[in-house]
């Protein structure tokens, strides 16, 4: 009989699908250990698959949900974590789609996304003192740039263009006025854009 680190992780592949056979099991339920296989498969499947649609809700409408479990089964068919949180699967699934590049980027949304939810507020700032909210994650490059930050009870996704990214760039280390002030010249953003976009900004909680 094998012991029972072996069993665990034999019976640990059947459930990801790894074709791996498992050691001879006594069954007393009189349901046979493939019946009963075929229902631990299901659960864990079910609780998997919702676990990432509801993490990965952009690369699911790019995707589309049946290309999506089909993205979410090949993964499990190689995986090798033995981490038992499901939450603990978001970091290796997006790893995964990462030689696609549209998939990579819509993946890495998802996962800042994820991110800004699990981010405190902020402490209070001395006074004069400017930054950016600690969920504000900025991802993209070229024409493409994401703003991805918690607004509350909810997580915002924004696509920026490149001013309004160089401007949150200035206020990203934070500091006085002054500071952001001297950043905001070397990068010659028109006075009236900066004014009208750090009003809008703090008022969405961007800037703090």
């Amino acid at each position: 009989m094998p012991n029972l680190r072996d069993w665990q992780e034999s019976f640990r592949a059947k459930l990801r699908e790894r074709r791996i056979e498992l050691p001879p099991l006594a069954d007393s339920t009189g349901l046979g250990v493939d019946a009963r296989m075929a229902v631990y498969q299901y659960a864990y499947w079910i609780r998997v698959s919702e676990s990432l649609l509801e993490d990965f809700p952009l690369t699911e409408r790019v995707l589309g949900k049946k290309l999506f479990l089909k993205a979410v089964r090949d993964f499990l068919a190689g995986y090798r974590g033995y981490a038992p949180e499901l939450g603990a699967l978001s970091a290796p699934f997006a790893s995964s789609l990462a030689d696609s590049p549209g998939l990579r980027l819509s993946a890495a949304i998802d996962l800042a996304a994820l991110a800004a939810w699990r981010t405190p507020d902020p402490a209070p700032r001395a006074p004069g003192s400017f930054g950016l909210h600690p969920s504000v994650q900025m991802l993209g490059s070229g024409r493409r740039h994401y703003l991805i930050w918690r607004q509350g009870d909810h997580v915002m996704r924004e696509r920026i263009g490149i001013a309004l990214r160089e401007l949150l760039d200035a206020f990203a280390p934070g500091g006085k006025m002054e500071e952001i002030a001297e950043r905001l010249e070397e990068k010659a953003l028109a006075p009236g854009f900066v004014r009208e976009s750090v009003a809008e900004w703090s008022a969405c909680g961007v800037i703090v």
